[in-house]
């Protein structure tokens, strides 16, 4: 299933972010446990909105509130219930010594995105159709 992408000159209201500090294999377990659950909550856009190192966030957002809130919380709940357990046996299996921590976040009901002092001067741009998420 497609998605469509966040437009430039567009508001959105009731946008969800889900935040995290992760490395590398741990976000792309995020962007592919966002991908699957909007395709399966057919919520119309779920893609990174940042990231940089080891940390960065992901907007969730479909005219349906509880579809792009359906995705942010089970994500967050299953990176932190499965996948977080799963990586710390892969990494205990390897002979690092050490804890593996992920600190995560979930900022929902934003009101409108983008807000006003991110948009001053923009003119809009082409919005099209794309998957998502996307890793940068």
């Amino acid at each position: 299933m497609s998605s469509d992408m966040f437009c430039a000159g567009r508001t959105y209201d009731n946008v969800y972010f889900l935040f995290a500090d992760a490395f590398d294999l741990l976000r792309d377990r995020l962007i592919a446990r966002v991908r699957t659950l909007a395709v399966e909550r057919r919520c119309a856009r779920a893609t990174v909105w940042g990231w940089r190192g080891d940390g960065g966030f992901l907007a969730i957002h479909d005219d349906n509130e509880s579809a792009a809130r359906d995705v942010a919380l089970e994500a967050g709940q299953s990176m932190l219930t499965l996948e977080l357990p799963n990586l710390r046996e892969e990494l205990g299996q390897t002979g690092l010594k050490g804890d593996l921590h992920i600190r995560m976040g979930r900022l929902g009901r934003y009101g409108r995105w983008p807000p006003y002092w991110l948009t001053r001067g923009t003119r809009g741009g082409r919005c099209g159709t794309g998957s998502a998420p996307t890793s940068t």
